[in-house]
């Protein structure tokens, strides 16, 4: 297992609704026409769980490094709630 920060230094804090056991995932962003950013459904990675949220706008998340790699800065981040708990 591996550790990474996610810093979200977008903003004065975080999704409230984020929280320590949420998943994480992420996916490559592109550049269509116009400058405009995307992202498909397609290229969409699970990265694990949250472990730890610091200062409002920074995510602790652990990983099987022998499976995925991290996100690369200018990833979209969303997270995903434990569907049987919330």
């Amino acid at each position: 297992m591996a550790i990474v920060n996610i810093n979200f230094n977008f903003g004065p804090s975080l999704n409230q609704s984020a929280q320590v056991g949420d998943t994480v995932y992420y996916s490559h962003s592109g550049s269509g026409s116009g400058g405009v950013s995307y992202s498909s459904i397609n290229n969409t990675v699970k990265l694990g769980g949250i472990v730890n949220i610091s200062n409002t706008n920074i995510i602790t998340v652990a990983y099987d490094n022998a499976l995925v790699s991290p996100p690369n800065p200018g990833d979209f981040i969303s997270f995903a709630k434990d569907k049987s708990v919330n």
